[in-house]
């Protein structure tokens, strides 16, 4: 008898063994099923914020793009207008042609060369 209660006792504790492995390893795959559940979301979310930072970067940088490309423009057009002027100057000075000034008094008459 003894050596039945002893196998028996043996098996009921091998038993508990294996169920109690069995309980460990179902929590642990379920440890790793939210485990990989929760990263998928963090790296979907770090995905999206990444893109929507990389627009948002992309637009600043098109608007600053944009905004060079006129201010480059509007200095081309102030030097053409430069050397406009420089060659009405020097043709002016060739000519001999003066420029009559205007010059508002305070009542608004226009005087030319000082004379009403």
């Amino acid at each position: 008898m003894d050596k039945e209660v002893g196998s028996r006792l043996n098996l009921l504790l091998s038993r508990d063994a294996r169920l109690e492995l069995e309980s460990n390893l179902a929590r642990v795959r379920s440890n790793i099923a939210d485990y990989e559940g929760k990263s998928r979301a963090d790296r979907k979310v770090h995905a999206e914020d990444f893109r929507k930072t990389a627009y948002q970067d992309l637009v600043e940088a098109l608007a600053k793009g944009d905004s060079a490309a006129e201010n480059l423009k509007k200095v081309e057009l102030r030097r053409q207008l430069i050397v406009l002027n420089e060659s009405d100057h020097q043709y002016d000075a060739g000519l001999h042609v003066h420029r009559m000034r205007l010059k508002f008094d305070f009542d608004n008459q226009i005087t030319c060369c000082g004379r009403e």
